[in-house]
């Protein structure tokens, strides 16, 4: 039952790139654009980039780099710096949901909280001195 169903895809499939040739991209049909909604599903060639185009609304390269560089700041500021002096309730154990792991969070979020308080100090500036 399985090869049918592969010789049917590769069939539509070829039938469909050969009516794509034929066929400028505005006048397809309903039948052709749901042919090619169902290959994108079902095929094996395209299933691997189906996901491909998703993207995120608003995460930029530039905010996953300032997210990278907050962890690494406040998880080097909380254990470098905080956590020789810590009480041993406030130290964070591994694989435990405690006040450590709280703490270290929020260093992180400082950390990236100061991180966009210069982005937009930055910009603030160079605006200014643009217009002048």
């Amino acid at each position: 039952m399985k090869y049918f169903c592969e010789i049917d895809c590769h069939l539509a499939y070829s039938l469909e790139e050969a009516s794509r040739a034929i066929t400028p991209r505005k006048t397809l049909n309903a039948r052709d654009r749901t042919l090619r909604q169902t290959l994108s599903v079902h095929h094996p060639r395209r299933r691997r980039w189906q996901n491909a185009g998703v993207k995120i609304p608003g995460m930029t390269p530039r905010r996953w780099i300032e997210y990278t560089a907050a962890i690494l700041a406040g998880n080097g500021i909380y254990f470098l710096v905080l956590f020789p002096d810590l009480s041993p309730a406030l130290q964070h154990q591994p694989l435990r949901f405690d006040a450590g792991l709280v703490l270290d969070f929020l260093c992180c979020v400082v950390v990236y909280w100061v991180i966009r308080l210069g982005v937009t100090h930055a910009r603030r500036i160079n605006q200014g001195s643009g217009q002048s």
